[in-house]
């Protein structure tokens, strides 16, 4: 159903001029994908749908995307000038289980302004444009590290939150970081968000080959393993001959926790680490009895992070991530304290007339209220 006339009375039947914002595809092609290739934001019109290209696997897709309750519209596609367009909801799709003996078209209108990459990328080129924000066109690469530092963190704290609602903000926050920077590197002639968007796509398939190639894994290991070595020759196409640390693209900007779990998650790829928990445990014990005999500041700063280290490596081995894990005590110690300030106020004291027995008493009172 490919055929020019036919599409043309659909479009006309649906009464489309608005095709900035229509998307044509095949029910065939579209049954097969994993991700859908429209947005909300897009109006799209499925075309050949028939007996091999059911209902069922265009609705998954279609859900993704848009309400249950959105109302579609359903037609055979036939030889007459007029087409009889049935209006269903969304969820029926799934429920239909016709056989199709010519096929169909499913138009689906947009449900949901502004909310595809391409909308938001005019967006940002239009606050940097010249007509549009003067503080926006004032950022650069270097102005904007901090900014960009900042979003990283309050995405790990919706994380750690586990809050839906807040990790949704806070990614599009994100998300603004990465379409800026994207804008200037176009605005300077290096690159666009197309090519960040690419070069990461063709990343991801190179370093794939066991889902997109023809290499059997057993295992994530042998995938982890596959990974370096697949990096390893990507940096030989191009032009890095020399030896280079699986260390060294590390950004030791990281939190040093976080730097840590790196480092050893890394070296522990090649075989750098213990068989099992045992001994380490025993080093984080070996860690601290040294830390107890230092005798002087610098040996104690070391040891300590020695200890702090040895730690790291321990959380490592309960796949636990130890910077997540301090955020959340800190988190969980921020609530306590704050209880404890709250019953102060209230009984008209201040905190340094409390004993550490009556702090004691209703930091028990906050784990019992589940602070």
């Amino acid at each position: 159903m490919n055929n020019p006339l036919v599409i043309s009375r659909i479009l006309n039947a649906l009464n489309l001029t608005n095709f900035s914002t229509l998307v044509m595809v095949n029910a065939h092609i579209f049954k097969r994908r994993y991700f859908p290739p429209t947005f909300p934001d897009q109006s799209t019109l499925i075309l050949n749908l028939d007996a091999k290209a059911s209902f069922k696997p265009v609705y998954r897709l279609l859900s993704i995307i848009h309400p249950e309750t959105h109302i579609c519209q359903l037609a055979k596609n036939s030889t007459h000038d007029h087409e009889k367009w049935e209006v269903v909801p969304l969820s029926l799709l799934e429920m239909q289980n016709l056989v199709l003996d010519i096929p169909w078209a499913l138009y689906v209108p947009a449900s949901l302004d502004n909310s595809s990459l391409e909308k938001f990328g005019e967006l940002v080129a239009h606050l940097r444009s010249p007509q549009g924000c003067p503080w926006d066109r004032e950022q650069t690469h270097r102005s904007l590290r901090q900014n960009l530092l900042e979003e990283s963190y309050e995405v790990l704290d919706a994380l750690d939150s586990e809050n839906a609602d807040e990790l949704r903000e806070e990614l599009g926050d994100l998300l603004l970081q990465i379409v800026l920077h994207a804008q200037i590197a176009q605005e300077d002639g290096e690159f666009n968000i197309a090519n960040v968007v690419s070069a990461i796509y063709q990343k991801i398939v190179n370093r794939h080959p066991h889902v997109f190639g023809k290499i059997k894994v057993k295992n994530s290991e042998e995938v982890i393993h596959n990974w370096e070595v697949l990096k390893s020759k990507e940096k030989r196409a191009k032009g890095i001959h020399y030896y280079q640390s699986i260390l060294e693209k590390v950004p030791t900007a990281l939190p040093a926790l976080a730097l840590s779990m790196i480092y050893q998650k890394r070296a522990a790829r090649v075989g750098f680490d213990w068989s099992e928990i045992s001994p380490v445990i025993k080093k984080v014990h070996e860690e601290l009895e040294e830390l107890a005999g230092a005798d002087t500041f610098i040996r104690r700063e070391e040891e300590l992070g020695d200890l702090l280290f040895a730690i790291v490596n321990l959380a490592r081995w309960y796949d636990v991530d130890a910077e997540s894990a301090l955020r959340t005590t800190n988190q969980r110690f921020k609530r306590r304290f704050s209880y404890i300030e709250q019953k102060v106020q209230e009984e008209n004291r201040k905190l340094h007339q409390l004993s550490l027995e009556e702090m004691d008493r209703l930091w028990d009172e906050a784990k019992g209220e589940g602070l």
